[in-house]
């Protein structure tokens, strides 16, 4: 019987996410950014993943969606992650590219069915894009 190794929270990818999306939502966008590309400058040799998904909220609050977009790009490769998958299809649905939106949300909610955030997303994309009654399905189906 041997013990696990259990991760702390606070080493955790989602409680990264989660304070790098908290620093963003408590500084301005133009703050968050920079505050962001500094971390990133710091480290010589790898990027933090979670710096990067605030810099790309951050640029996603300023309106630059194609530094999102970018940003976001860099993430893509590291697997499947939910924050990621639900950052890319918001900066989409901000965007207003809806066809692309609502796409991205179908296969993110195909990779993670239990995702809250996702599924509410996609329902507020239906919404804003005139779709009520696609989102009253989406909604009718959770």
């Amino acid at each position: 019987m041997g013990i696990e190794k259990r991760t702390a929270p606070a080493e955790s990818p989602d409680y990264r996410f989660a304070q790098a999306a908290l620093r963003v939502l408590t500084m301005g966008p133009k703050d968050a950014a920079q505050h962001f590309r500094t971390e990133i400058a710091a480290r010589t040799v790898l990027r933090n993943r979670a710096d990067t998904y605030g810099l790309a909220l951050a640029l996603l609050r300023a309106n630059d969606y194609s530094g999102a977009e970018k940003e976001l790009a860099t993430l893509k490769g590291g697997g499947p992650n939910e924050w990621v998958d639900t950052l890319s299809c918001e900066v989409a649905a901000a965007k207003r590219d809806w066809p692309n939106a609502m796409g991205c949300y179908k296969s993110a909610l195909l990779r993670f069915p239990n995702s809250r955030a996702l599924a509410y997303g996609q329902i507020r994309s239906f919404y804003e894009a005139g779709d009520t009654d696609a989102g009253l399905n989406a909604a009718n189906e959770r």
